[in-house]
């Protein structure tokens, strides 16, 4: 894909409803890639936020103006939450608006698509589905972005993997964020054209210097915890290994230690009045954090706690922004061992992994942390070293043979 001129249209089932929204940010990322490269983007969104709620910013090629378009809303979406299969199982009732908003999507996607050169769908269920037919009708290369919840759809549906096998086939490229989403498709013979990438860690337009940040060892005393407060993601596995910490002989170890668990969901107040019972230790609880304070947020503390659930009938995550966003902080990094995360995180050399099924690891990780400052310095040096191998650069020369094929 080169530098130029050319038209891209970006379905997604999220994207960010207001300035600093977490949900669907590298979505929006990267359309801004896009666009900073020269080429005119619009985004097509099931059912997009209010119109006064859209973000703005000024494309490279014209005025400023919206960039996502979808239908205003009178109720509470299932393509505004915190992604569709997991909504649709906390409101199965509104399972209807499914085939309703992504009708709607594909039809101001044809009309946007007479120009365009390129269809670019994020998640291969549903969203890919709709890309692929707009792709068809006019003869232009189709890009899937797989980020996990997609496969995590089709593995749930009976012979999801034949529902989705054409689609991969006639895509000009496939980016999946994970392994073992490749492996998952080579297991079920289907084929495509794909390469493993997770996103970037931070937007095109951000570049953080770790060199300036100084070693961890001389930032505040402090473990954070960030992301959706679901059981899939698991937060009382830290709550639970400093409580087992708070209560043995090592409990001096955490006196001064700064602990914040940042995000929001439905297991936080649970998650409150567990953290109070642990003898000695106050946890803040801040709420959702805007993605443009994140970095802050992560230099206020020196190590990073990334928690996740076992996999059930091998449904992973993909690869988490917040872990690789930490590693390219120089924070060490304490993480599950699931999903893309072993493909980033290499124990005892960029971060020590826990196994999810036995979450008490993570509290002897959390020891040796606290007692031992070298390790700072050791994992930091592999985890800077693995962070920038996910550029936007890495991806465009992935992304570069599409300039034969209509875009560029």
């Amino acid at each position: 894909m080169r530098e130029g001129k050319s038209h891209a249209i970006m379905l997604t089932s999220s994207f960010p409803a207001f300035h600093g929204d977490y949900r669907g940010s590298f979505v929006l990322d990267y359309a801004r890639w896009l666009e900073l490269r020269g080429h005119a983007v619009d985004v097509v969104t099931p059912a997009g936020p209010r119109p006064t709620a859209l973000p703005h910013w000024g494309r490279a090629t014209g005025p400023e103006r919206p960039l996502a378009v979808g239908p205003p809303m009178l109720f509470s979406s299932l393509f505004l939450g915190a992604g569709v299969l997991d909504e649709l199982r906390r409101r199965p009732w509104m399972a209807p608006e499914v085939p309703l908003g992504l009708a709607i999507m594909a039809h101001r996607a044809l009309e946007l698509s007479v120009t365009a050169d390129l269809i670019v769908s994020h998640w291969l269920f549903p969203v890919a589905l709709v890309g692929d037919l707009i792709a068809t009708l006019r003869g232009i290369p189709h890009l899937i972005v797989e980020h996990g919840g997609g496969v995590r759809m089709v593995q749930s549906i009976p012979q999801g993997d034949r529902l989705v096998a054409g689609t991969l086939r006639r895509a000009a490229r496939v980016q999946w964020v994970a392994r073992h989403q490749k492996r998952w498709a080579a297991s079920h013979g289907l084929r495509c054209h794909d390469f493993v990438m997770p996103m970037p860690p931070w937007p095109p337009d951000h570049h953080p210097d770790p060199a300036s940040l100084g070693p961890p060892s001389a930032q505040p005393r402090g473990l954070l915890w960030l992301g959706r407060m679901t059981q899939a993601k698991a937060p009382h596995h830290l709550i639970e290994a400093l409580d087992i910490i708070a209560r043995s002989d090592n409990a001096a170890l955490l006196s001064g230690l700064k602990v914040t668990m940042a995000g929001h969901g439905p297991l936080r107040p649970a998650l409150e009045a567990q953290a109070r019972t642990i003898p000695g230790l106050a946890v803040n609880f801040p709420g959702e954090i805007p993605q443009d304070e994140v970095q802050k947020l992560m230099l206020q503390h020196h190590t990073f706690a990334f928690t996740a659930a076992p996999p059930s009938h091998n449904q992973q995550e993909g690869t988490p922004r917040t872990l690789l966003q930490a590693m390219s902080l120089g924070r060490l990094v304490l993480a599950a061992a699931t999903g893309g995360v072993p493909d980033q995180l290499q124990h005892n050399q960029s971060g020590l992994l826990y196994d999810p099924n036995h979450p008490e690891q993570l509290a002897h990780l959390l020891l040796q942390a606290l007692a031992k400052d070298d390790l700072h310095t050791h994992m930091v040096k592999g985890a800077l070293k693995a962070a920038s191998a996910a550029s936007w650069t890495a991806l465009a020369n992935e992304l570069d043979h599409l300039k034969d094929q209509r875009f560029g």
